[in-house]
């Protein structure tokens, strides 16, 4: 895969954990891990992190 930079977000630290080794696995560099607060607070995110999706790359990532 080539190189690049990806933002995440995830519910959970061990989500984190887990997602965040898959990105650098597959060569990409993590700008950024949020939420990490459950899942009803990444509900609440959701559409913010669609609308910074149109200016970089996201991965949400739940019920992992």
């Amino acid at each position: 895969m080539t190189q690049g930079s990806i933002t995440i977000a995830v519910e959970g630290p061990s989500d984190a954990s887990v997602v965040s080794r898959l990105v650098r696995d597959h060569g990409l560099h993590i700008t950024a891990i949020h939420g990490q607060r459950g899942v009803d607070y990444l509900n609440a995110k959701l559409a913010a992190f669609n609308n910074a999706a149109m200016h970089g790359a996201w991965l949400v990532v739940r019920d992992l």
